[in-house]
């Protein structure tokens, strides 16, 4: 059968393919590039890394966690993005981690983690993440302003990458995040609602969105900025307002 051949361990075609798109994905730039073109007149930057990968995604039983485990846990995913003044313009060869902008969907889904404020979706039940969304054909300004493809072809160009001013905004200007930020049973209402301390709402809203906590600075001034205002519910909300533009939220470093 098709399915059987596909699969088979005597054709690495299937695995070199969606060993590479993970690389893609991962690392910002695919082994082969374009991602969708592996002729073979187009050979892979590192080809001894492409069949080791490929190898191990077979022998794994094609199991997709475990290739994105090894892809992460590997010295080139934790690269510094950080480029020197000799490898600032490679482009190829992973000598640093290559910053990409969070595709659509994945940070829709982030702003509703980090707001509490799930997104709903036309006939779906509330609390379905975009990146379960079953097709392309849900209204959603959020999700086309960032590039979610339509899916009506193979090509990964379908896909749109690049940022654009009006992504940026959308981020700074739209009603909907602002009304998730402020939404009544959102995590700034419930946080003050719970009364925990300026410093433990500060923490916890920097944990949500950047997976880390807030420096020693960065607590002193914000404490200085709180301690001007008399509103301390606008306060919060416009420090995850803050937190959702930052670069550290938007591009995956």
């Amino acid at each position: 059968m098709f399915a059987d051949w596909l699969t088979s361990p005597e054709n690495p075609a299937l695995a070199r393919n969606v060993v590479n798109r993970y690389v893609a994905y991962l690392l910002g730039r695919g082994l082969v590039e374009p991602i969708d073109d592996m002729r073979a007149t187009n050979p892979a930057s590192n080809l001894e890394l492409l069949d080791a990968l490929a190898a191990d995604f077979i022998k794994s039983g094609y199991d997709i966690r475990r290739l994105m485990r090894t892809i992460m846990n590997s010295r080139l995913y934790q690269l510094s993005s950080q480029p020197t003044a000799s490898n600032a313009g490679d482009r190829r060869f992973y000598s640093h981690y290559l910053v990409k902008r969070i595709a659509a969907e994945p940070l829709l889904d982030a702003i509703d983690a980090v707001t509490l404020t799930p997104t709903r979706f036309k006939s779906l039940p509330l609390g379905t993440r975009a990146i379960d969304l079953p097709d392309a054909r849900y209204d959603n300004y959020l999700l086309t302003v960032f590039g979610k493809p339509l899916r009506e072809g193979v090509c990964e160009c379908e896909r749109a990458t690049d940022p654009n001013l009006a992504q940026v905004l959308h981020t700074l200007n739209s009603d909907t995040i602002m009304a998730k930020i402020a939404h009544p049973q959102g995590r700034v209402a419930k946080l003050l609602a719970a009364k925990r301390t300026d410093e433990q709402i500060t923490t916890e809203l920097y944990l949500a969105a950047l997976s880390r906590r807030p420096t020693a600075v960065e607590q002193s001034t914000l404490a200085k900025m709180r301690n001007a205002t008399t509103n301390r519910r606008a306060f919060y909300e416009d420090l995850v307002w803050s937190l959702l533009n930052s670069k550290q939220f938007l591009f995956v470093h």
